[in-house]
């Protein structure tokens, strides 16, 4: 009886439970059960022989042999119990024989074997209670990991090298082949089995990709790039004729080849053959390393291991000029490098380490700019064998400049790029004409204008921007061919960093420009250009420079240009009045006002009793700001303040103060009246209830009875 799918073997404490009555049940309390108990039961057949009431035999952690043999694992316990009951009677372990030779000791002592890491090279610790195993990954093997299986290398120095041997054992029609590689010759041959007359299964490079073949004219493909300079592993499986492979834990299924078995005595090639012709029809000797190369569970050994206490490999070959160990070739004898740079070797490549001023594989490309050849206020910027200096540029409607090709221009023209800024309406930035062909970036009614009209199409291309261009601001324009080979295509155009649009029409490429024709740029044009390219030469606005690259528009004609970008000096006569702050937009201005003025030049007092900020009261108007005159009964800045009028009430005889607009009046006690709840309710009525001292004279009134007193008194009655 087997709970399956339950461990136990993770060095914790677990309790169980059998119970042998006219069943046999097995009990495991354990998190993962129901209610934390597991439970599987099996009925006992009935025979002659019934269940004695007492066991007459109990073995502790393992029996002997004969007994010990019916038992799944055939092996004894090894761990700890407590807590042992034999038919609700403890066993305690003054009962057991535990001298010296006893294989049982009391407590419960053990060693976390695991903890310490004793595997090397990412092996993974496998702890066995008493002692520890270590599962190493490949290529590493030994008790601790320790051991790297040795890598053998092919072809060292572009010598000729292989290994041969031959099979002890029948691999048959069902196999795994499995080997590490490193490489950077996209051909050659890697391993092959057959017999004296034909090969049975050929692995081997072609074009970086390895490639298996059987015997047939079928291959399949590993789909992984191994010809990279680093190491990969390569686990193939050959199951039934179907071949499948390995990847990053992961099984692909490759193909179908025709399945041939692999009998024992068969020769084993690795590398090349002894005979050449029969290498080059797979790409020639394998060069680079192959390492911990295994077919099923045998490891194919190249060398003689050193370390004896390491169990011998299985298949030792016969080698022919291979070197232990993964070596990479001098690849830096022949000194590539040029122009002073150092050389370091890289496993069958190498890296030149150039110095500041050149660059590339070889250090066969100078760095212009390294040397700072650009005057003052230019940049430089490296091109293909040469470098330009660039400035942006400021122009007047009446300082057009002019541009050709040098002769040296070979790469098609099939590109055109203009940063400008303007607040023209109307003018040119760029224009060409060679006989039909034309070529025009212009401004017309501030919008940006594109026309091309070149090749074999009569149609052209044309483009008419939608948005203004003329506010001052930078504008990037980029119009490129679609199909820069062809002899006439669409184009597209892009607008300050807009999605390419596609415009109507056909139109050739611009090698029209090389026939010597004249460039003008900035014609009629009053404002600053940045980069000006086509087909991506730079247009550079320094006059007179001498540039070592073959292909350059060059400027023609004479004349400065004023580099950098400047407009005219707008704020200078101070137009912004009452302390607003000139801000220049480059050809034009505008005015930051103060607070309380307002309009194009800051002229304007602005009228802040516009908004009717005073809620009781009327606005009066000042500079930045407003007053109000509070209607009566209302304070504060606004006049939305309504004045407590029951501060200084003098409402009687615990009267409430009702606050009103510029007055309060009193809400009496039910046994009082009049305005401010002096008179007794109901009211008095002379010569009833009121009567008046001292002989004054009793007046009725309407709030009720009340005295005129005599010259010499005073009060109410």
């Amino acid at each position: 009886m087997l709970l399956e799918g339950l461990r136990v073997d993770d060095g914790q404490w677990h309790k169980v439970e059998v119970v042998l009555h006219s069943t046999l049940q097995l009990k495991l309390w354990h998190d993962s059960c129901d209610a934390g108990v597991c439970l599987k039961s099996s009925s006992v057949p009935h025979g002659p022989a019934s269940i004695p009431p007492a066991f007459l035999n109990m073995y502790i952690g393992g029996a002997g042999d004969p007994m010990a043999n019916n038992t799944q694992s055939q092996q004894g316990f090894v761990g700890c119990l407590e807590d042992v009951q034999v038919d609700a009677e403890p066993l305690l372990p003054v009962d057991l024989p535990m001298d010296e030779s006893s294989p049982v000791k009391m407590g419960c002592d053990r060693t976390e074997w695991c903890l310490s890491q004793p595997c090397f090279h990412g092996g993974l610790c496998v702890d066995l209670w008493a002692t520890f195993r270590c599962d190493c990954s490949r290529p590493y093997g030994g008790p601790a990991c320790s051991y790297e299986r040795p890598a053998a290398t092919f072809g060292l120095e572009n010598s000729t090298s292989f290994a041969s041997l031959t099979l002890s054992e029948s691999l048959g029609a069902n196999f795994n082949v499995s080997f590490f590689i490193r490489s950077r010759k996209p051909n050659g041959l890697l391993l092959q089995i057959g017999n004296e007359t034909d090969p049975f299964l050929t692995i081997y490079l072609k074009n970086g990709k390895l490639r298996v073949e059987m015997a047939s004219t079928d291959t399949v493909t590993f789909p992984e790039n191994l010809v990279d300079g680093r190491r990969h592993l390569v686990a193939l499986s050959f199951q039934g004729g179907i071949v499948g492979a390995h990847q990053s834990g992961t099984y692909v299924e490759l193909g179908q080849l025709v399945a041939r078995p692999l009998l024992a005595g068969y020769g084993v090639y690795i590398g090349g053959h002894p005979n050449p012709g029969s290498t080059d029809m797979w790409g020639g000797y394998f060069k680079g390393c192959l390492q911990d190369i295994q077919l099923n569970s045998h490891q194919i050994q190249f060398f003689q291991v050193e370390n004896y206490s390491l169990p011998q490999e299985s298949n030792r070959t016969q080698n022919d000029n291979l070197v232990n160990g993964c070596i990479s070739d001098n690849t830096c004898k022949s000194e590539p490098c040029q122009n002073g740079g150092s050389c370091i070797v890289t496993w069958n490549d190498f890296h030149c380490s150039c110095p500041a001023n050149f660059t590339g594989r070889f250090c066969e490309e100078r760095v212009w700019c390294e040397s700072d050849p650009c005057p003052e206020a230019t940049t430089c910027v490296d091109v293909v064998a040469g470098y330009v200096c660039l400035a942006n540029a400021t122009f007047n409607s009446y300082a057009a400049i002019e541009f050709t090709t040098n002769t040296s221009v070979t790469r098609t023209l099939s590109s055109l790029h203009v940063d400008f800024r303007t607040r023209d309406e109307d003018a040119v930035l760029l224009r060409a004409v060679e006989e039909v062909d034309s070529l025009q970036i212009a401004i017309k009614n501030s919008s940006l204008l594109v026309d091309i009209r070149s090749g074999n199409s009569i149609e052209g291309v044309r483009f008419l921007s939608q948005k203004s261009v003329t506010d001052g601001a930078w504008h990037t324009i980029s119009v490129s061919m679609e199909e820069p080979s062809a002899l006439s295509s669409r184009w597209l155009v892009r607008l300050d960093g807009s999605v390419n649009m596609t415009l109507q029409g056909n139109a050739g490429n611009l090698d029209f420009l090389k026939n010597n024709a004249l460039i003008v740029v900035a014609e009629n044009f009053t404002g600053c250009l940045g980069q000006v390219k086509i087909g991506g030469i730079y247009l550079p606005f320094p006059a007179h420079l001498s540039y070592p690259q073959p292909e350059q528009f060059q400027r023609s004609g004479s004349g400065d240009v004023q580099l950098g970008c400047a407009g005219a000096d707008v704020c200078a006569s101070s137009p912004c009045l009452n302390a607003g702050t000139c801000q220049d937009l480059f050809n034009s201005f505008s005015c930051a006002c103060g607070a309380g003025w307002g309009g194009l030049l800051c002229e304007s007092n602005l009228d802040e009793c516009q908004s009717s900020p005073c809620v009781h009261g009327d606005c009066v108007d000042a500079v930045a700001d407003f007053q109000c005159e509070c209607f009566r009964g209302f304070i504060g800045k606004k006049c939305d303040i309504n004045v407590d009028d029951c501060v200084r009430h003098q409402c009687l005889n615990g009267a409430t103060c009702v606050d009103e607009v510029y007055g309060y009046s009193c809400k009496c006690p039910p046994q009082y009246s009049g305005p401010r709840c002096e008179w007794p309710f109901p009211p008095e009525q002379c010569g009833k209830n009121f009567t008046c001292l001292n002989g004054g004279k009793c007046i009725s009134e309407s709030w009720g009875a009340n005295c005129s007193c005599k010259p010499g008194f005073t009060g109410r009655k």
